[in-house]
């Protein structure tokens, strides 16, 4: 008999609705092969019907696309009655500013600051102002205080401005052509005119770059939203600049110029792949002299210069002697930080300031930017700037005033032996930043009883009760707004029911996904396979340096894969070790790897060579993953030893920081054996562990870090690498779920039959009343009738069921039981059509 269900409290009405701000967003995309330069258009409005025609140029493709856009602004006549700003929607993330929506919804065209993509949203007033490159349109008034006057972005005092609510297309101002053209250097962060007065003036602040000789200019970022030359990256630069001032390669400056690209490129292989492509790029007055300049002198060989001037498309290896042998300046070029440094260098090269002047002033524009301070100032040798650039220090001033009659540089001038410069405010955007930019701050925090803010779970607010702050010490990240209303319930205090705290390993983490959609964190189960991962390489690998250690891991984790363990010789380039080939000679000569060293060299991608790892080829259920687990792992590894904070420190501490990264709880606790980390990272004592968690906690990975006398290591994990650790419980075993009897299933599905609406209501009314979800035991209590202390098997399997057919959500989140997709689905019908949707059996 099924248990009887008590009265449900009454569910609140629904609010009224309001439609969200439309959006239209035009792309132009390449059609067919990159290489043919076809171009198409796609727009994301649904039931837009774009051009089908190919646009043979980029200007032909650019006017398609505002052709395009320009149709969906005379068609957009609606008003702004009841319409979210779609901003809002979107999360604010179209501009810096943190600010609330208000003023009047206007149509804004938003272009990239690549000229290939334009947003055409309905937007408030006050957004449009906070965010890049807009152009209102139409309509738009951003509230004003009484007395008090606008200011335009010009600066100009103007009483406020009164939009219409999107009037026809007409005009050319009101044409998208006519939003503010980008820069192709830095992006210039200014307010249009025509945004509503009081707007521009509070937010102008906020968006502007800063100006004169003070403050950080902002820096230029990747498509990926990563800075365009980092600290780092500018610290190899000055190793490039050092070897060319020392070695000169070629004899006139467009051969230096040459000289330096292939530098870059083949800083640690001796290898430098060039195209026509590369040398137009460069717009060089005389390629061919360049290169007959190189080979000539034997600095460049390989390749004659007219098999690279022919090169369309396929790339011509050239070989570059003076950098076979491994240069310890050029040690720092790693695979990961030249294809950055290149990007830099082309777009310097290419800039619309530079394009048309000599080899000589590009070189010195790259080597003042790499060398100038974040705010855009710096100065240099005139000796060493005068060797990089093939010029003679009479010539170097010449240079130095063509950079500023080219606005490259807002001041520059030689005293005594050193160049004293300021980048103009347009280009500044090209010196060293340290860091990763500020994530943008979304407009308002959204609590609806999920993961909490940032903020509220690093600091609480003053006055928090004791409990709630031990707690949000303890779970770090793992805290959220659910466990902290539970744990203040006043609601659940008047009924004498007090919540405890999770334990760190129960409560979960939220999930953190890169620029490229990859998730960063590793499961609960991934997090044991990795443990027992590195306890395996460190008892069967040969004991000889943390390079052959790290390599062993490297491999073992692919041997694990699909496909298995797979080596070729670029293969072994990406491996991050100074010699994969030697550590791999060393792991085959002691049976650890069973492959033919030679074979792997000598092999291409296309074709790799399958090595196998004995030790790992047993059923040892802490190693068994599936196949997508362990491609996760070993993506995980490689972003993990490829981060800023680690990718330019020795192996050891790598290891370290796998065996720590591997071991931490979802709230960033991490418990272990310093003799472990000491045997993983071949070290020869705990001192020297505890010299290598040290170096871990300066480098940023660790946040502090004890080692006990019993040999016990305790540490936490920073803000920025517990993303990486396990967002679940660790399970060094794969879960298994014991086969439910029929019996019990059938007494599950007859328990709630019917009633499925009823229990997902009863459990929002209770979230509504407690502003937290109840614990299953309550939901055993209230919906099925169970005593206290009382426990039935069929109403567990019935509550999984609810979860598993999308009645309820929130499994696994302490305190965070919510109804699921097909509750709020099943109430939307009923609220649409006036008829309830209720299946009478559980599909």
């Amino acid at each position: 008999m099924p248990h009887e269900m008590g009265p449900f409290p009454e569910m609140p009405a629904p609010p009224t609705q309001r439609r969200n701000g439309r959006l239209w967003t035009v792309r132009i995309v390449p059609h067919g092969r990159p290489a043919d330069g076809v171009s198409t258009i796609t727009c994301t409005y649904p039931r837009c019907i774009t051009s089908v025609r190919k646009c043979r140029t980029p200007a032909e493709a650019r006017s398609a696309a505002l052709e395009h856009l320009a149709l969906h602004v005379r068609g957009a006549h609606s008003g702004p009655e009841n319409v979210f700003c779609r901003c809002r929607v979107e999360g604010c993330t179209w501009h810096p500013a943190p600010e609330r929506c208000g003023g009047s919804v206007c149509l804004v065209v938003v272009p990239d600051r690549y000229g290939r993509v334009w947003h055409l949203a309905e937007m408030c007033a006050r957004c449009a102002a906070a965010t890049l490159r807009s152009k209102i349109i139409n309509g738009g008034q951003a509230p004003a205080p009484s007395g008090r006057h606008q200011t335009k972005a010009g600066g100009a005092p103007v009483p406020g401005q009164v939009g219409t609510p999107y009037p026809s297309f007409v005009g050319a101002d009101a044409s998208p052509t006519a939003a503010p053209k980008q820069k192709s250097s830095a992006p210039a962060a200014t307010v249009p005119s025509s945004i509503p007065a009081q707007a521009a003036s509070k937010n102008a602040p906020s968006v502007q770059a800063p100006s004169g000789t003070g403050g950080k200019k902002a820096a230029l970022l990747t498509p990926s939203g990563k800075v365009l030359l980092s600290s780092a990256h500018a610290t190899c630069l000055s190793h490039v600049w050092s070897y060319l001032a020392s070695r000169r390669p070629g004899a006139t400056p467009e051969a230096r110029l040459l000289a330096f690209v292939c530098t870059l490129r083949a800083a640690c292989s001796g290898l430098a792949n060039l195209t026509a492509q590369d040398l137009s790029g460069m717009r060089l007055k005389d390629p061919e002299a360049a290169l007959r300049d190189l080979t000539a002198s034997g600095w460049l060989a390989g390749a004659t210069p007219d098999e690279v001037l022919q090169a369309d498309t396929t790339p011509v290896a050239c070989d570059v002697p003076d950098l076979q042998a491994p240069d310890p300046r050029l040690t720092a070029v790693t695979k990961n930080a030249r294809p950055r440094l290149s990007g830099w260098a082309q777009r310097i090269f290419g800039h619309k300031r530079l394009r048309k002047h000599s080899a000589e002033v590009k070189l010195l524009a790259a080597y003042t930017s790499s060398c100038a301070t974040q705010n855009g100032a710096g100065r240099v040798r005139v000796e060493e700037a005068a060797a990089v650039a093939c010029v003679s220090p009479q010539t170097l001033v010449s240079a130095v005033r063509t950079l500023t009659q080219a606005d490259w540089c807002a001041e520059a001038r030689v005293e005594d032996e050193w160049l004293v410069f300021r980048l103009d405010d347009e280009v500044a955007g090209f010196a060293p930043h340290a860091g990763c930019p500020p994530v943008r701050p979304t407009s308002r925090p959204r609590r609806t009883g999920g993961w909490s803010t940032t903020m509220d779970r690093s600091r609480g607010s003053e006055g928090e009760d004791e409990r709630v702050a031990e707690a949000r010490r303890t779970l770090g990240l793992a805290f959220s707004l659910d466990i902290e209303r539970a744990m203040t319930c006043g609601a659940c205090a008047a009924d004498g029911v007090v919540h405890d705290v999770p334990p760190p390993h129960a409560a979960p983490r939220p999930v953190r996904y890169n620029a490229l959609g990859q998730r960063e964190s590793l499961t609960g189960r991934q997090a044991g396979v990795v443990q027992a991962l590195l306890a395996r390489v460190a008892g069967s690998a040969p004991r000889s340096t943390a390079d052959v250690r790290l390599a062993a891991v490297w491999w073992a984790a692919h041997a694990r894969g699909p496909g298995g363990c797979r080596l070729s010789g670029p293969r072994l380039a990406r491996v991050p070790v100074p010699d994969a080939a030697s550590a791999l000679a060393e792991l085959a000569a002691a049976r650890w790897i069973t492959t033919d060293v030679e074979a792997v060299l000598a092999a291409s991608d296309l074709d790799p060579v399958t090595a196998a790892v004995p030790d790992l080829a047993g059923d040892d259920s802490r190693l068994r993953v599936g196949r997508d687990s362990a491609a996760a792992i070993c993506g995980w590894l490689r972003r993990v030893l490829a981060h800023g904070r680690l990718e330019f420190k020795p192996s050891h501490l790598k290891l370290a920081a796998l065996y720590v990264t591997a071991h931490s709880q979802p709230c960033g606790l991490m418990e272990g054996q310093a003799m472990e980390l000491a045997e993983v990272a071949v070290l020869d004592s705990t001192d020297e562990a505890h010299a290598a968690t040290r170096l871990l906690t300066e480098a940023g990975w660790l946040d502090d870090f004890r080692i006990a006398d019993d040999g016990t290591l305790t540490a936490r994990m920073s803000a920025e690498a517990v993303h990486f650790a396990a967002n679940t419980r660790i399970m060094h075993e794969p879960h298994t779920h014991p086969p439910a009897s029929p019996e019990l299933n059938d007494h599950a599905l007859t328990l709630i039959r019917g009633r499925e609406q009823d229990i997902a209501a009863w459990v929002a009314a209770y979230r509504v009343a407690h502003r937290h979800g109840p614990p299953w035991k309550t939901i055993f209590q209230g919906c099925f009738g169970l005593a206290q202390d009382a426990y039935d098997p069929a109403v567990e399997s019935a509550v999984r069921l609810l979860f598993q057919n999308g009645w309820l959500a929130g499994r696994g989140l302490p305190y965070g039981t919510r109804p699921g997709r097909r509750f709020h689905g099943s109430r939307r019908t009923q609220v649409a059509t006036g008829v309830s949707d209720v299946p009478g059996r559980v599909v």
